[in-house]
C-alpha cells in the first residue's frame, strides 16, 4: 500500500496542511465499508483503534513543527494527555518521549474545537475564530507529530513572525538561523532517529514525502538541513516534492540579506526535491479574501495543493507522486515549477508568478500538468463526460496522427472525486465551481537563475562563492529552450 508523509513547519505551513488533512477527512464516510470509499484514506492516514477500541481513528501522516505558543489551546487538548497516559499499554502509536507542547499565555479553546468535541452543531468559523490552525483542525494527531521550537515564541497578532523567546526583539529571520536552530543540541538528529524513523515504520511502501516550508523566514534554513540529513540518510531515492512558500516580493524588492537568504534556501531544497514548488499569496484576490488571514490564504494553497495529492489516494485512476514528478521533468534536471496556476468560477489565480524575474517574450513551456476536479453539483454522468472529454482529447484521428505526434508533455489527470468543501474552509467556493489546478515547468527561471548568479557574484564571500555560482550557471542552462544570445543582468543591487 502506498503512503506518503507531510512535514509541515511553520504557522503558515501548518494551516496549509490544517486545510489539506480537514478535506482529505470529509472523503470518509463512517456509514459504508471504507474500502468502497473513492478515496484510499490509509495513503495520508494511519488507521488505528481508537482509546477504548469500540471504532476506528485515522490519524494523519504527518510531522508537524511551530513555534512555542504555535499549537494554540492543543495542550490542553484531554485526547492529547490520553495518549501518555495509557496505564493498560493501549496506546500502539508512540512509545517514545511525547513532546510537551506549551501554551503561552494560556489560549482557550475554540468554539468550533469545543463543538466538535461534544458532537455539537458547528459554529461558522471567521478570521477571529482562526488564528491558530489547531482551532479548526477536525483531524487528531499522533502524540509523535509534534515538534516545537522551544527558543522562539509565536503570537498571530503580536509577533506573526515569530520572536526569540524571553521577549527578546529579535525575529526568525534568515538562512543560517535556521540551520542552528537545526543543529541546536542535536535536535535535528534527535527528531530524524525517533520520530522520522517511527513514522517511516509505520509505513508499509512509502510513496512519497511533502515538505511544506517557507522560503523567506528561517524556517527555509532549518528545512533545508532536514531535507538535506533525510535525502543523505534515510530516503536517497524516494520522491519528495517540497512546497516553498514565499513573501510575494520580487528578488529585486528584498534587502541584500533577504536575497542571499533566498538563494541560499531556494538552492537547498530545489537540489535535494524531486519536485520545488513555489508559492505565495497571488496578487489578485477574490473580493472574499482577506490577505492578513492565514485560514483565507493557506485554504486558497490547498487548492494547489490537495488535487495532486489526491491523484496518489484516490482508487479510481491513481497516480503515483513519481509519476507525477516524471511527467513534470521528462528526464532532465528541470525539477523548478514556474507556473502555478488555480481556477474555478470566475477566478484564474498564479501562486508564482513574482518569485520569477519576467524574460523579454513569452516563455516556453517544457511539461504542463494539470489536474481537473468536478463540483459538488456533478452528477455521475457529468463526471464521465470529463473523463471522455479528455479522453478524446489525447485520442488523434489517423489523419492527425499523420501531421504531428502525440505532446506527451501537457498531461490531463482527472479526479472523479468532486471538490470537498470541509465545513472549516472558508466560504469563497460554491457548489458549482469546478476546479482545475496546473504547475508547468518553463523558461522563466532562466533570467532569475542569472540575477541570482550576479549576486552572488557581487556580494558573497568565501569558499561558497564559486561553488554557488558554479550550481546557478548549471541550472540555469536547463531552462534555456533553442537558441539563445548569452543574457547578461543588467540589474544593480
Amino acid at each position: 500500500m502506498p503512503e506518503v508523509i507531510n512535514i509541515s513547519l511553520s504557522p503558515q505551513a501548518n494551516h496549509l496542511a490544517t486545510h489539506f488533512y480537514n478535506t482529505q477527512e470529509s472523503y470518509i464516510d463512517y456509514s459504508q465499508s471504507i474500502t468502497k470509499s473513492p478515496n484510499d484514506p490509509d495513503v495520508h492516514f494511519k488507521p488505528t483503534l481508537s482509546y477504548d477500541k469500540s471504532s476506528s481513528n485515522y490519524t494523519p501522516r504527518a510531522l508537524i513543527w511551530d513555534f512555542k505558543g504555535g499549537f494554540g489551546s492543543l495542550g490542553q487538548f484531554e485526547y492529547y494527555q490520553s495518549a501518555n497516559n495509557d496505564q493498560d499499554g493501549n496506546n500502539d502509536e508512540w512509545t517514545g518521549t511525547i513532546e510537551q507542547i506549551s501554551s503561552r499565555p494560556k489560549i482557550n479553546k475554540s468554539e468550533y474545537q469545543i463543538a466538535l468535541d461534544n458532537g455539537q452543531h458547528l459554529p461558522p468559523l471567521n478570521n477571529d475564530s482562526t488564528k491558530y490552525w489547531t482551532d479548526y483542525s477536525r483531524v487528531l494527531f499522533q502524540p509523535n507529530s509534534y515538534n516545537e521550537l522551544h527558543n522562539w515564541e509565536y503570537d498571530p497578532v503580536e509577533f506573526p513572525e515569530g520572536r526569540l523567546s524571553l521577549g527578546q526583539e529579535r525575529k526568525f529571520e534568515g538562512y543560517e538561523v535556521g540551520v542552528s536552530e537545526w543543529k541546536e543540541d542535536g535536535k535535528g538528529i534527535e527528531f530524524l532517529e525517533n520520530k522520522y524513523r517511527n513514522m517511516l515504520e509505520n509505513c508499509d511502501g512509502l510513496e512519497g514525502l511533502n515538505i511544506i516550508s517557507e522560503l523567506d523566514s528561517s524556517w527555509g534554513g532549518f528545512s533545508s538541513e532536514l531535507l538535506r540529513d533525510i535525502k543523505d540518510d534515510y530516503n536517497p531515492k524516494t520522491t519528495i516534492f517540497t512546497w516553498g512558500n514565499y513573501n510575494g516580493k520580487r528578488l529585486e524588492q528584498l534587502g541584500n540579506r533577504e536575497i542571499l537568504s533566498r538563494i541560499r534556501t531556494f538552492l537547498e531544497l530545489q537540489r535535494n526535491s524531486s519536485i520545488f514548488i513555489p508559492m505565495s499569496t497571488p496578487q489578485s484576490l477574490p473580493s472574499s479574501i482577506d490577505p492578513s488571514s492565514l485560514w483565507q490564504t493557506s485554504a486558497l494553497k490547498s487548492l494547489v495543493f490537495e488535487p495532486f495529492q489526491t491523484l496518489v489516494s484516490q482508487r479510481e485512476n491513481r497516480v503515483s507522486l513519481s509519476t507525477i514528478a516524471d511527467n513534470l521533468t521528462l528526464g532532465t534536471e528541470r525539477r523548478i515549477v514556474s507556473n502555478v496556476e488555480v481556477q474555478f468560477g470566475e477566478e484564474n489565480l498564479n501562486f508564482a508568478d513574482t518569485f520569477f524575474i519576467r524574460d523579454r517574450g513569452a516563455p516556453h513551456t517544457f511539461s504542463k500538468s494539470t489536474v481537473h476536479k468536478p463540483s459538488r453539483q456533478s452528477s455521475a454522468s457529468d463526471i464521465v463526460e470529463l473523463s471522455e472529454k479528455f479522453q478524446k482529447k489525447s485520442s488523434l484521428d489517423d489523419d492527425s496522427k499523420k501531421r504531428r505526434e502525440v505532446d506527451k508533455s501537457h498531461v490531463d489527470y482527472i479526479s472523479k472525486i468532486p471538490v470537498s468543501q470541509s465545513s472549516s474552509f472558508p466560504t469563497f467556493l460554491k457548489s458549482s465551481d469546478s476546479l482545475k489546478t496546473s504547475l508547468e515547468i518553463t523558461t522563466r527561471p532562466k533570467k532569475t537563475l542569472q540575477e541570482m548568479k550576479t549576486f552572488v557574484s557581487r556580494f558573497v564571500r568565501g569558499d561558497e562563492r564559486e561553488n554557488m555560482i558554479q550550481e546557478l550557471e548549471v541550472l540555469a542552462e536547463e531552462y534555456v529552450f533553442g537558441w539563445e544570445d548569452s543574457d547578461g543582468s543588467d540589474d544593480d543591487y
